[in-house]
């Protein structure tokens, strides 16, 4: 991304009306149900990636990417909760990657922590990677890794990366490949999907309000299994703004993707075509695609909704049945919705959480760069997570993460936060009302950029930033799970991956965190790091070593072997007794 994201919020009109409709306390008792509009999607498109073993150039200038965020409004201040969570202190890069010769099975562990590209390879500042992967191995395995301007793939275990230019690998449509990338695996279809977005056509006039004209597109591409992937082997679909209803003129920006048991869903906020003077959001959206005619690449019926009233879609992972997303109403209340599988129709409830300020805020380094500047004034970054089981608590949450500005002022929040922060809000999946809200943030330096994903148990488990002050911005893996002190005591428990030993004012604007496959109870996750001229994407595979597929593997090998032992022992001793008969005979 190019230009800075602010926030994921509700436009303006409806500041003084979102409070009121919080008092929402089961999630029957919910605000209007919206149904969810219908199209068809002809037959994808089938084409034939090319690798290169290094990733392409860094293109030149960019088309610019519009798109200024309606203002987000300052809600009702909403005290503190009772329950108040600590500092969470970064984690720090280990200097020794010596490990003792048995690991307790709750240690933490990544199992791969590599960097995606040789050194000096060309990325940008704004690296937004993702990835999707399955890695099996001495089975079938590929990690899809993207980032700007480039994605890569890897059938060794993230050891190594071939490249794919997402200029070129796919017949030229709009005004050519732009920038955000979101990639993902899904193992019950055993399909990769890679979500590409183009610049637009259009443009406006000069007249108040503009008359705007043009499009870009969304192109979803899917690929049969690792041996797709790894072939280049590609099928795609492109969907236009008017593929959504929206008119001519808006583009395409920002997506968030993720999947349910049955459907694939991505999200986009609808800009004009040319920036203007306030916000040129107009639209945000969510779309619906079904898993089973994509094998094929067969042509399907999508469902969509399209709101004009909120800000920016942010998906939760994890999602089976039912999915949900969330979008700020102001800065003390979130609404949050859900879409069952088998529903055309879609609910919300709003819900009030403890007040967070929209205000300006830094994070400098120690040479005094702001490396939170893209984080703008909160509210961005947006995450989530469903079905998680936690803490013994007996019920699944839903919870959503966001970046926050910096506040010590207690009459505009309801916390003492003195540097940048994630903010985190989790609910009863159940009923939407509010368990506790678990702040990641420390008073001497900032958290930022937060990507989490679900476990096949239900835990967390993610990637984000931490810096500012004395330090420079450090990549670090989080988990919360049952091994984890709660982080109401302890803070959240993280684990440094990759330090910078420099930053810049355009770091962001998001990492992802996905569960391994066929490994499910371990994470992967993207991020990277800076050395002040080379940005260096970075794979993670982490988790605890009571998973770890080398232990695993090992362990397996270790029973065949004494099961094989014992057989052979009492084939021995037969043989013994049998001949010592043979002998007294």
């Amino acid at each position: 991304m190019r230009r800075s994201r602010l926030h994921f919020c509700l436009t303006g009109m409806l500041a003084t009306i979102a409070v009121s409709l919080c008092a929402c306390g089961h999630k029957k008792e919910e605000g209007q149900p919206s149904p969810a509009q219908q199209k068809a999607m002809p037959q994808g498109h089938q084409v034939h990636a090319t690798f290169t073993p290094t990733p392409p150039p860094t293109p030149g200038p960019q088309v610019p990417e519009h798109g200024t965020p309606p203002p987000l409004p300052t809600g009702p201040l909403v005290p503190a909760p009772t329950k108040k969570i600590p500092n969470s202190k970064g984690g720090v890069v280990p200097t020794n990657d010596a490990k003792p010769a048995q690991d307790p099975p709750g240690d933490f562990a990544f199992f791969k922590n590599n960097d995606v590209s040789d050194a000096n390879a060309s990325f940008s500042q704004t690296d937004e990677p993702s990835l999707g992967a399955r890695d099996n191995p001495g089975g079938s395995q590929a990690i899809l890794y993207t980032g700007n301007w480039y994605a890569g793939v890897s059938t060794d275990q993230g050891g190594s990366f071939q490249y794919m230019n997402p200029y070129t690998t796919f017949p030229a449509s709009a005004n050519g490949f732009c920038c955000d990338q979101r990639a993902m695996y899904e193992p019950s279809h055993d399909m990769y999907f890679w979500l590409l977005q183009y610049n637009t056509t259009g443009g406006c006039d000069q007249s108040n309000p503009p008359n705007c004209n043009g499009n870009n597109i969304y192109r979803i591409a899917v690929a049969n299994g690792t041996a797709g992937v790894a072939n280049g082997n590609w099928c795609y679909y492109d969907f236009t703004p008017q593929d959504l209803g929206m008119p001519a003129g808006l583009q395409f920006d920002y997506p968030h993707a993720t999947l349910s048991s049955n459907f694939f869903y991505f999200t986009a906020n609808g800009y004009l075509s040319r920036s203007t003077a306030g916000s040129d959001w107009r639209q945000s959206s969510v779309v619906r695609i079904p898993l089973d005619p994509l094998v094929s690449c067969g042509g399907y019926t999508y469902n969509f909704l399209n709101v004009t009233d909120h800000y920016d879609f942010n998906l939760a992972h994890g999602a089976t049945d039912t999915v949900y997303w969330a979008s700020l109403n102001n800065t003390s209340s979130i609404r949050i919705y859900h879409w069952a599988e088998n529903s055309g129709t879609i609910f919300w409830n709003d819900k009030n959480v403890s007040s967070w300020a929209r205000a300006s805020s830094t994070c400098n380094d120690p040479k005094g760069v702001d490396w939170c500047g893209r984080a703008g004034v909160g509210g961005s970054s947006g995450t989530g997570w469903s079905n998680a089981v936690l803490n013994n608590e007996g019920t699944a949450s839903v919870g959503f993460m966001w970046n926050a500005a910096a506040c010590t002022d207690t009459s505009k929040c309801a916390l003492n936060r003195p540097w940048p922060y994630i903010r985190v809000v989790r609910f009863k999946q159940s009923s939407l009302d509010e368990i506790d809200e678990p702040d990641i943030w420390n008073s001497s330096y900032a958290f930022e950029f937060p990507g989490v994903g679900v476990d096949s148990r239900g835990h967390l488990g993610g990637a984000m930033f931490w810096g500012g002050g004395s330090n420079y911005p450090t990549l670090v893996a989080f988990i919360w799970d049952d091994f984890s002190c709660d982080p109401f005591n302890c803070g959240w428990e993280n684990y440094g991956a990759a330090g910078s030993s420099a930053s810049d004012g355009n770091w962001g604007d998001y990492l992802d965190s996905r569960p391994h496959s066929p490994d499910a109870k371990t994470w992967v996750a993207s991020g990277y790091s800076f050395d002040g001229t080379n940005v260096k994407p970075r794979f993670m595979w982490f988790g605890r070593q009571r998973d770890n597929p080398a232990v695993q593997s090992s362990g397996g090998g270790t029973i065949a072997l004494i099961t094989f032992l014992g057989l052979l022992a009492l084939w021995m001793l037969f043989s013994m007794r049998r001949d010592r008969r043979n002998v007294l005979r």
